[in-house]
This record gives structure tokens, C-alpha cells and sequence, in this order.
């Protein structure tokens, strides 16, 4: 695992434990940093702007003010003016006089009144700078038709009239260039305002509301009349007894007819049971039977003979167990055996009556049909004054609708002629109050010309200083926030979220960087320091995302660290466009002591324990297709024969070498060059390496600049 000394990033945006929240808080020196590097826009905006409040405060004239007073008093029928007509119905009003005070200020400082002020006294009078040339000359100007207008707005800005609350006294006062017009004004307006209080407060509405009057006395005896005529032609007296009696009359005829249609069904009833009753009682009945034995003559063969041809008769037309076919069996039968016994014969006579009960059930069947056309009838008849009571009802209803618009008309007729006749009484009285009214308000103090003005200058001054330094900051603000490359190490931290290992002053082409010696020594302290499960960096990356003459000066600085202050036998793989970068800072020994492992050509430079690649761009370290066992292979050699390898990688946008290379060394260092390196190239380079799989430390910054002067930076 690695040492939490100095932890490696594998995901983009996290942050390393042991980067403390103070590191990427903004602090004073930062802002300052901020302020010396953008000065010159932030120096423009404050000049600009103090400038445009310098020039306003030159520009602007001493105004002078004049003030005018006003006494308002608020009397009972001031009050009844403004609360209408409808005052008069009480003798007590209440009397608001700040409402009054309030009234007369908003008529006084009116857009109408202040028209007609400048109609009289000539806008161009009043402000000469509305016939001038504009803006040096370059706009013509104003049109003669807007004068009026402008100078009315121009006024209005500069016009005030105000109460306190205590107080009915009204305080006016205009503020202008010249002293004497805006005495002038102040007098000239309370003369209009005068002047235009007495039109307004004129009573010119006696004669109309009078007029008015009897248009409506007239519209309402029209309504009236309308009124009258529509109950004549429905024939109604009171409508809602009409109404009322309607539906009483529906009532009754409905509650009627369910009456009758129970009979009717009863009727029904009682015809079928009585039909069913009649057919099956029989329509004869047994009487008595009568028997003699007296014969004036024999005469049975007649008899038989007769009895016979009943009896075939009665065959033909009834069945044998009809009971008279019966009987006649039973006379032919015993006739016979008369005849048959030669005894003399008994004679026998039945009788039989009309049955009774069948003979009422009839009646009563009779009695019930009759009935029941009748309630026919009747319910027919019921219909017919049920339909009448309906289209009455409909009738009724529609003179109702058009009586209650009548009548409602009428009642606002008689609402409306009673206002008027109120109006009228109250507009009676304000003409002959009206001479008295204009004594409410009257001028207690006229203007006359100020003696000191007050001048805007030092206000105007102060808002542009103010307003440049609000100004500059939001420039110096803007400035660094869309600033695309990085000055500080703290910005870059807080961009990349990786930490800042060391940070290298700018130094010329050939002074091998000797201002950042210390913090190169304690970066390679740090360095070998840290472990990777538990054994200890032996190869590390260095990588920038753009070409830079500080890269191969960092890495020959660390390496020389690492050779003669921590005792390692150190090899840097020139893997640049050149390949012999590092040569030129570090030259070769005086021994001149070559070897080459595998296809790198090793030399051995002037400093002990310090070794350099020549042509390294061409070996198969540096091709992307390079199998990876024979990059291990590499790898596994370098480290056999040195104690550490430092890979001085080819810029990122140029060649995607580095990122290849990231997961096969022990960790990977970026530079950053402080106002050359962009933050969207930074972000790429970071997020390229960690996407690969690699271990990222953090990052150098070289090139920086101290804007802040030195005794100002060494107090921060």
C-alpha cells in the first residue's frame, strides 16, 4: 500500500487527505496576487468611472431653491365637496383634513397644472438648453413640438409640495440653475394652481342634474305605465296571489285524477271478477217436480214419441251427461215400462226458474260498465282543465319575468331619482357656498430668489470613487474567473483538485534554476520518502501537457537531488522530441563511460551516480506499439541496474506516450507552467493519466511570478 505521507489520485476530482481546507480558501495574498497580475484592466475600469463621476461633478451646476407656502384650511363644506352629494344626508361629517391637505398637494403638483405654467411662461425661458445643440454640437436640437412636454417632466423632477402632519401649512419648493426663475416658477405655479382650483371648484352642476331629473321622472312613469298596461292585457291584480292560486288549482286537479285512476282500476277490477262470477253460475235452476197418477186418456206411445224426439233433438246439440238429455232418458225409460207393465201410468211434471244470482250478477256487471265510462269521462275532462291550468301557469310565469324586469327597472328609476334629488339640494348649497370655498386655501408666503444654492459636485465625485472601486473589482473579478491559465499554486489546486508538490520561481534560460534549489531538495525529499507497498519509488514520470525548457530542467534538478544528497544511482530517460535535452543541461563525463540496455544508449554525466539517455525518442521505450512483456522487460533491466528511473515523458498533446506509460511507472509528476498552461489542458493531461490506470503525486509549478512586491508579500 502506498505510504499516506504523500497519497497518489486514481479518480479525477478527489482530493488528497493531507491537503488542509486553508490550502484552497481564497486568502489576502491571493487577491492581491489577483489584483497586481489584472491591473491594468482593473486600473481602467476605476479610472473610467471615477472619471465619468469627476467629469458629472464638474459639469453640474449650483441649484437654487425657492419655496412658496400654502395655507389649507379644512372647513365643514370642504368636506362635504369632496365626500359627494350623499354628505348631505348627515348634518355631522367628520372633517379629515390630511385627506383635504393631501387633495390640494396632488392638484398642485399635477402634469396639468404644471402644463399650463410652462404653456404660459415659454419652456425654452425656462430651461435655454432645450434649443441648443446636443452633446457637443452633434445632435441638433430638440423639436419645437416636444418642448413643452420636456420641460413639463423637467419641472416635475424638480417640483415638490409636502405637509407635514401636524400641520395644514403646505411647503412648495423648485430648484433650478437660475435663482430668479425658480422664484419665478414657484409664484407663477401657485397663481395657476389658483386660477385652476376656482374652474374646478365652479358649480356648473344644478342646471344638469336638474335636466337630469326629469329624463328620469320621465323614464319612470314610463315604467309605470308599462307596468299597469302588462297586468291589464293578463288579467292580473296581484301576481303572486295569481300565481299561488295556479298552483293550488294543479294541485287539486292532479290529487283529483289519482283519485279517479284508483277507481278506474278498481272498476277494472271488479267488472273481470264479476264476467268471471256470471260464467260459471248456470242461468236456470231446479224448482219443484210434480206427479199425478190422473189420466184423462193413455197416450204413452204419443208420449214416448214425443219424448223421442226431444231426445234426438237434444242429442244433436248437447252432450249425454247434459242434465235435460238425462231427464228425457229417464221420462223414455219409464214411459216404456209403463207401456211394458200395462199399469196406469203416473205422470210427473219439473219445473225449473231462472237462477237468481245470475240474473243481480248482471245487473251489477251492467251497473259497473256504466260506471266505468263515466270515470272515462272523467278523467278526460280532468286532462283538458289540467292542460288549461298548465298554459295559464305558462302564461302567468311569463308575465311574472316581464314584471320583475319592469319592476326592478322601476325601483332603480325611483333609487336613482332619489340621488338626484339629494345632488340637487347638496349642489344647490355649494352655489351658494361657492364665494366662501375659495377662502380655504390662500397663499401665506410667495417665493422670493434663494441666496445660497447647494451644488452636487462633492456627492457626484464621491458615487464615481465609490462606484470605480465597485467597478474595479467586478472587472478584477471577471478578469480572474475567465483567466484560461493558472498563476498560483493554490488555483490550480483548487481547479485539479491534486496538490501543489513545489512551486519554482521564473529564472532565465541558464542559471539551472538555482532560486528553487530548496524546494527541489524538498520535493526529492519527499519523494524518497514515500513507498508503494512498502518499497520505494524506483521510477517516476514527469509530464507536461505542452512543450516547455523547464521540464527538462525539473527533472535534471531531481534527479541531481537524488543522486548527491540521497546516495542513488538515477537514470533519466530522455524521451523528448530531441532526446538529448538533458545532455545539454547535464553534460557528459570526462570518462565518457557508455552501456546500453537493451536499445537505450546510457551515458554516465559529469555528476556521480547521475545517468542520461542519448537518442531515447527512437528505442522501443518510446513507440506506442511496443509490446507490453517487452516493456516490462525494459522496465525490469533499468531497475536491476539503477536505483531510480525518471521519465522525462513527451508533452501530452503532441504524443499520448505518457499515458501509456502512466500504469507502468511508480507514480507520475505534472508540470504545470504558471501563465502558459491552460486549465482545460491541465484538466485533460490529469484526467488522461488516471484514466490509464496510473498514480498521479501531484503537480510542479514553474514559472511563477511575484507581482506583489516583496516587502508587501513578506507582510502577508
Amino acid at each position: 500500500m502506498m505510504d499516506e505521507a504523500l497519497p497518489a489520485l486514481r479518480r479525477p476530482r478527489a482530493l488528497h487527505p493531507h491537503i488542509r481546507e486553508s490550502s484552497t480558501a481564497f486568502t489576502l495574498r491571493d487577491i492581491l496576487v489577483q489584483a497586481f497580475y489584472a491591473w491594468r484592466p482593473i486600473l481602467a475600469a476605476f479610472l473610467l468611472i471615477f472619471a465619468i463621476g469627476l467629469a458629472a461633478a464638474i459639469l453640474t451646476k449650483t441649484r437654487y431653491t425657492a419655496e412658496g407656502r400654502l395655507l389649507v384650511v379644512a372647513s365643514q363644506e370642504s368636506s362635504e365637496r369632496n365626500l359627494g352629494a350623499g354628505a348631505l344626508a348627515s348634518s355631522f361629517v367628520a372633517v379629515d383634513s390630511q385627506k383635504i391637505v393631501e387633495t390640494e398637494i396632488n392638484l398642485l403638483v399635477s402634469e396639468g397644472t404644471v402644463r399650463s405654467l410652462v404653456s404660459t411662461l415659454e419652456p425654452d425661458w425656462i430651461y435655454p438648453d432645450l434649443v441648443e445643440e446636443r452633446l457637443f454640437g452633434l445632435l441638433p436640437p430638440h423639436p419645437r413640438a416636444e418642448l413643452v412636454g420636456r420641460a413639463t417632466r423637467r419641472i416635475l423632477e424638480s417640483l415638490s409640495a409636502d405637509a407635514s402632519t401636524n400641520s395644514n401649512i403646505v411647503r412648495v419648493t423648485f430648484a433650478h440653475p437660475d435663482k430668479e426663475v425658480a422664484a419665478l416658477v414657484v409664484n407663477d405655479l401657485l397663481d395657476t394652481y389658483l386660477a385652476k382650483r376656482r374652474t374646478i371648484y365652479k358649480n356648473t352642476q344644478f342646471d344638469l342634474l336638474t335636466a337630469e331629473m326629469q329624463r328620469n321622472k320621465q323614464e319612470l312613469q314610463r315604467a309605470r305605465d308599462e307596468i299597469d298596461a302588462l297586468k291589464r292585457n293578463f288579467e292580473i291584480v296581484n301576481i303572486q296571489q295569481e300565481i299561488l292560486l295556479i298552483a293550488n288549482t294543479v294541485d287539486t286537479i292532479r290529487a283529483r285524477q289519482r283519485q279517479t285512476r284508483e277507481r278506474r282500476v278498481s272498476l277494472f277490477a271488479q267488472i273481470a271478477e264479476t264476467k268471471q262470477k256470471v260464467a260459471s253460475l248456470p242461468e236456470r235452476v231446479f224448482d219443484f217436480v210434480e206427479t199425478s197418477d190422473q189420466s184423462p186418456n193413455i197416450d204413452d206411445k204419443n208420449v214416448l214419441l214425443r219424448l223421442e224426439l226431444q231426445r234426438d233433438q237434444l242429442r244433436a246439440h248437447f252432450k249425454p251427461d247434459y242434465p235435460p238429455l238425462q231427464e228425457l232418458e229417464q221420462q223414455i225409460e219409464t214411459v216404456r215400462k209403463a207401456i211394458a207393465s200395462g199399469e196406469r201410468p203416473n205422470f210427473t211434471t219439473l219445473r225449473r226458474v231462472r237462477n237468481p244470482t245470475h240474473a243481480f250478477l248482471s245487473d251489477h256487471l251492467a251497473q259497473l260498465e256504466i260506471e266505468m265510462s263515466a270515470t272515462e269521462q272523467q278523467l278526460a275532462e280532468l286532462a283538458r282543465q289540467y292542460d288549461e291550468s298548465r298554459e295559464r301557469m305558462d302564461l302567468v310565469r311569463t308575465a311574472d319575468m316581464q314584471l320583475q324586469e319592469l319592476e326592478q327597472r322601476r325601483d332603480v328609476l325611483e333609487t336613482i331619482q332619489r340621488d338626484y334629488v339629494l345632488q340637487i339640494e347638496s349642489a344647490w348649497l355649494d352655489r351658494i357656498a361657492a364665494e366662501q370655498r375659495d377662502k380655504n386655501v390662500s397663499v401665506v408666503q410667495w417665493a422670493s430668489p434663494p441666496v445660497f444654492g447647494r451644488s452636487r459636485a462633492p456627492g457626484l465625485a464621491a458615487a464615481g470613487l465609490v462606484g470605480g472601486l465597485l467597478f474595479a473589482a467586478a472587472v478584477g473579478f471577471a478578469v480572474t474567473r475567465l483567466r484560461p491559465v493558472f498563476i498560483l499554486p493554490t488555483e490550480a489546486e483548487r481547479r485539479l483538485g491534486i496538490p501543489a508538490l513545489a512551486s519554482l520561481s521564473e529564472t532565465g534560460p541558464d542559471d539551472g534554476l538555482p532560486q528553487a534549489q530548496d524546494a527541489i531538495a524538498f520535493l526529492a525529499t519527499r519523494l524518497a520518502e514515500f513507498a508503494v507497498d512498502g518499497e520505494r519509488l524506483k521510477r517516476i514520470q514527469i509530464v507536461a501537457d505542452t512543450d516547455s525548457p523547464d521540464l527538462p530542467r525539473i527533472a535534471v534538478a531531481l534527479s541531481s537531488e537524488f543522486a548527491l544528497n540521497h546516495g542513488r544511482n538515477v537514470l533519466i530517460v530522455d524521451l523528448s522530441e530531441t532526446g538529448n535535452s538533458v545532455l545539454r543541461l547535464m553534460p557528459p563525463g570526462d570518462s565518457g563511460a557508455r552501456e546500453t540496455v537493451r536499445d537505450l544508449e546510457i551515458v554516465e554525466t559529469s555528476m556521480s551516480g547521475l545517468f542520461a539517455t542519448r537518442g531515447a525518442q527512437n528505442s522501443a521505450l518510446a513507440h506506442l506499439r511496443t509490446p507490453l512483456p517487452e516493456l516490462r522487460a525494459t522496465f525490469t533491466e533499468l531497475g536491476q541496474r539503477f536505483d531510480m528511473t525518471v521519465i522525462l515523458a513527451p508533452p501530452l498533446n503532441r504524443d499520448p506516450l505518457a499515458q501509456r506509460l502512466a500504469a507502468r511507472v511508480d507514480a507520475s509528476l505534472m508540470v504545470l507552467v504558471a501563465e502558459r498552461t491552460r486549465v482545460m489542458s491541465a484538466v485533460r493531461l490529469r484526467d488522461a493519466l488516471l484514466e490509464a490506470g496510473g498514480n498521479l503525486l501531484g503537480f510542479v509549478l514553474s514559472g511563477r511570478r511575484y507581482y506583489v512586491p516583496r516587502a508587501i508579500y513578506r507582510r502577508l
